[in-house]
């Protein structure tokens, strides 16, 4: 499990190549200026609402930073914050996924023919399909995902035990945004939701990998930010190809 954790975190290292070869690098103009409008619209939200939130959540619960000791009210309202930030930004990059969608989808098909020479054949009305399937996974994911978030967000107020609630977030995260950056890969051989679903949580540490080192490309500032959706999907794929390749082998 560990193994398969790891592999796919690594997947992102052989991933990178792929931003500076022929026929990719220019491909990938259009969904960087999507990406950089709408994090510009997610950091001013972010910075606009978050601190008030914040604010406003340790008021309803009488809590300040002289209560039950200056430090420990300080670490209560860092985990709190911490939390609005992980859902601010999940929402964020699930409208970022879903707008990107068509050309993620297609970044994905050109990692696999040029890994193994599958083509697959273009059509307007698939494209349609492979949006809506988009739209109705990512919404399911999200759906449960917050539901998770929420819960653990619970945990932000209990003294010490609260540092653990983001962390807890972010595997959940990492999970859900791994099966959406993977999800094109099923979607490209017709697998249906529940066939979908059934192979992430088969292969859930490698789709956690996946998902947990998109979270990591987004601790690098602006250039981490615009490129993670597109440096994951080609990640994601490798990652997909290898396990099927694995699947293959123990099946002969």
């Amino acid at each position: 499990m560990l193994y398969h954790f790891f592999t796919a975190v690594g997947s992102f290292r052989k991933a990178l190549p792929y931003l500076t070869k022929k026929g990719f690098s220019s491909f990938l103009i259009l969904p960087i200026l999507i990406n950089i409008l709408l994090l510009a619209l997610a950091i001013w939200f972010s910075s606009v609402y978050g601190e008030k939130g914040a604010d406003y959540l340790l008021g309803l619960f009488g809590i300040t930073g002289e209560d039950w000791g200056k430090y420990l009210g300080w670490i209560i309202g860092f985990a709190i914050r911490m939390v609005i930030f992980l859902i601010y930004f999940s929402i964020f990059r699930y409208v970022v996924l879903i707008v990107l969608s068509p050309f993620l989808s297609f970044l994905s098909e050109k990692v696999e023919r040029h890994e193994n020479g599958n083509d697959f054949p273009f059509s307007m009305k698939q494209l349609g399909n492979d949006i809506v399937r988009a739209i109705i996974i990512n919404a399911r994911n999200f759906g449960i995902e917050m539901s998770l978030t929420l819960l653990f967000s619970l945990f932000a107020f209990i003294p010490l035990i609260g540092l653990l609630s983001p962390i807890a977030i972010v595997i959940v995260q990492s999970y859900f945004f791994g099966f959406a950056l993977m999800d094109y890969n099923p979607e490209r051989y017709r697998w249906n939701r529940k066939q979908t679903s059934a192979w992430m949580k088969k292969n859930k540490a490698s789709v956690t990998g996946v998902g947990l080192a998109f979270h990591l490309c987004f601790l690098i500032p602006f250039l981490g930010w615009v490129v993670a959706p597109v440096l994951a999907t080609i990640a994601g794929t490798l990652t997909f190809l290898k396990l099927r390749e694995e699947e293959t082998s123990s099946s002969l």
